[in-house]
């Protein structure tokens, strides 16, 4: 089975960053944006189509190539493989050097029996009630390397969480919906484009549990970066393709359109892309999409099983070999740098993260090993090789900024002050961090998904430019 062709959104006027390319030979398709007189140009999107039909329209380029070693074919099996995977066989440097394996199998288990109750396990089985998008009326802008969408009208909806029982939906708009003020949600439940299970209500509205609230508003995506979206492997069960940063992998925040799923499905490919594991708006690398519910069950098992083996890069301010263990959570060994503890939101509108000593109510254990890679002495820079045992939020990035040599150009996670490293908990109240939020809108952080290795598929992206930048130190 020949291996499907590689995807890109083009642009007139790329920014000035390097996207990873997969290893082999690849299949490239293109978008070639029309003719203007300006640096603009608009392109607007057609029903979901198949690649040859939108390649008979000029639109896309089409080169056949022969299959990557990397993507497995399933041409005769449309099943997933024997699911008796050896742990051994992906665990490369790290599986002797990684310990608290009772810990981290305890935490990533998807659903604590104990902790349900009846109400719990009713909200489980709901489903979000999601507006569908209009691919057919949308247009996207590309101007000085960025890909923007034109203003929209959208419903949002979501159940209750449970943070949010009890209060008021005045209140829970207000503190954690920060991109408009109370006085508009004010007009925006008097004029009922705040609702509850489909219902007008008034200011001083409780929320109760299984409530369903929806707010209907003009939604304004941010720009992302304008440049390719390439596919690694593409089988009759899996799509693995090389994210830029900037673009989130499904709808979240602001994001609707300008999206992995949703810009992959304009590109053609409209089967179902059903995500399976997460990457940071401002990361880029590799993801995985499975194709049917069936694969993506299996995927998901690999991962939840530690099965998957993940390496991240990297690049962080300082001279990482110099790093001092002084610090609860941080174990030099000859693999490397371990860092572990329990990580609790302390930001619940921007998502920032702490790590602590000990566990707690809603916090979650967290283990990454960390390599040296290069340095770069002018810079005072090095590049790491990251390999999270688990999955957590931010997990890298925080993990990073507690060893003391953070992300070089992360916002959110900076260089932080010896006595706040030193501390094993976090007592800022939420309240106090609201300006936590970078004031200028980011793009990109030095920080890729590299490698994604298992039992019987080995995906690798080459070297972002940024950390190809250092010459590398033995």
């Amino acid at each position: 089975m020949d291996d499907p062709p590689t995807a890109s959104l083009g642009s007139t006027a790329p920014p000035p960053m390097d996207i990873v390319t997969s290893t082999g030979n690849k299949t490239v398709i293109k978008i070639e944006p029309e003719a203007h007189d300006s640096n603009i140009s608009e392109v607007s999107i057609p029903q979901s189509k198949s690649k040859e039909a939108i390649s008979s329209e000029g639109m896309i380029a089409i080169t056949p190539s022969a299959p990557s070693e990397s993507c497995p074919s399933t041409e005769n099996s449309k099943t997933p493989p024997n699911t008796n995977i050896k742990t051994e066989s992906i665990n490369v440097n790290d599986q002797k050097t990684l310990n608290n394996d009772n810990k981290i199998d305890q935490s990533t288990n998807a659903i604590d029996q104990k902790t349900l109750n009846n109400n719990d396990i009713k909200r489980l089985g709901k489903k979000r009630n999601r507006t569908e998008l209009d691919y057919d009326n949308v247009k996207l802008h590309r101007e000085n390397g960025l890909l923007s969408i034109e203003p929209y009208i959208y419903t949002h909806t979501s159940y209750a969480k449970r943070r949010w029982i009890g209060h008021k939906v005045l209140d829970i708009y207000t503190k954690e919906f920060l991109f408009k003020d109370r006085a508009y949600y004010e007009k925006a439940i008097a004029d009922e484009n705040i609702m509850v299970n489909g219902k007008g209500i008034s200011v001083d509205h409780v929320i109760t549990d299984g409530d369903l609230l929806s707010h209907k508003t003009l939604c304004s995506e941010n720009p992302v970066l304008d440049m390719p979206i390439q596919i690694v492997c593409n089988n009759d069960d899996l799509l693995v393709v090389n994210k830029p940063s900037s673009i989130p992998i499904h709808a979240c925040g602001v994001y609707r359109y300008l999206t992995l799923v949703s810009l992959l499905k304009m590109e053609g490919y409209d089967y179902p892309l059903l995500t399976l594991h997460r990457l940071d708006r401002l990361t880029s690398g590799l993801v995985l999409l499975a194709k049917t519910k069936k694969y993506a069950q299996y995927v998901t098992g690999l991962f939840v099983k530690h099965k998957v083996l993940k390496t991240y890069l990297a690049r962080v301010s300082g001279d990482i070999r110099k790093c001092n263990t002084n610090r609860f959570g941080i174990i030099k060994t000859e693999d490397g740098i371990i860092i572990e503890g329990y990580m609790r939101c302390v930001n619940f509108q921007i998502g920032k993260h702490v790590l602590e000593e000990e566990d707690g109510t809603e916090k979650k254990y967290s283990n990454t090993l960390v390599k040296f890679d290069s340095y770069d002495e002018k810079s005072d820079e090095s590049i790491v090789q990251c390999f999270p045992k688990t999955g957590r939020t931010h997990q890298i990035r925080v993990h990073l900024q507690h060893l003391g040599y953070p992300i070089a150009n992360d916002p959110c996670y900076p260089k932080l002050p010896e006595d706040q490293l030193l501390s094993s908990k976090i007592d800022t109240p939420v309240e106090d961090r609201k300006d936590d939020a970078p004031t200028d809108y980011c793009k990109m952080i030095y920080l890729h998904a590299w490698r994604y290795q298992s039992d019987e598929w080995n995906f690798l992206s080459q070297r972002p430019s940024w950390s190809e930048k250092i010459e590398n130190v033995e």
